[in-house]
């Protein structure tokens, strides 16, 4: 699992720039967002697993995630990739359902995100009207992606390195 994050006394925004959707965010929401830091991950940690809770929602800085299933006998499935900007769909899942993580990720290179803890992410949810566009925009993307993966898998058959990315 990634760990827990970490909250600074005062905000620096600088890392909000790599979010241009979240340069407009109203003032005390950006604030409370700029004060999550964020954290290098090495490049083969794995991040989170099946069963695993979700320590909250995470922005993508540097570096590439890899989310997928494995199964018992040793088949993997690439769901997808999170790439710099990007969000995850397991991660938005768990956050908004309290659910616990149901595909694995796993650091692809050395990364830099940021882990906006699950409090915050809902608050953030319910006051700011761009906040919750940006997640929304970014889960339906990734929803239509996954529906392409599910199609294919479904008309095609699956085959060895089947992913979207």
């Amino acid at each position: 699992m990634i760990g827990t994050f970490r909250l600074k006394q005062e905000p620096a925004t600088a890392w909000l720039d790599a979010f241009p959707p979240l340069a407009r965010l109203e003032d005390p929401s950006r604030s409370a967002l700029a004060r999550c830091l964020p954290m290098d991950i090495r490049k083969g940690r794995c991040l989170f697993a099946p069963g695993e809770p979700c320590p909250g929602f995470v922005l993508l800085l540097t570096g590439r995630i890899r989310v997928g299933l494995t199964a018992e006998n040793g088949r993997r499935l690439v769901l997808y990739r999170v790439l710099p900007g990007e969000t995850c769909v397991q991660t938005t899942l768990c956050m908004l359902g309290d659910l616990k993580y149901s595909a694995e990720g796993m650091a692809e290179s050395d990364l830099r995100l940021v882990i906006v803890p699950p409090i915050l992410f809902l608050c953030l949810l319910r006051e700011s009207a761009i906040f919750a566009q940006f997640v929304f925009e970014r889960f339906r993307a990734r929803l239509s992606e996954m529906t392409r993966l599910i199609a294919t898998i479904a008309f095609f058959g699956w085959t060895p390195g089947l992913s979207l990315h």
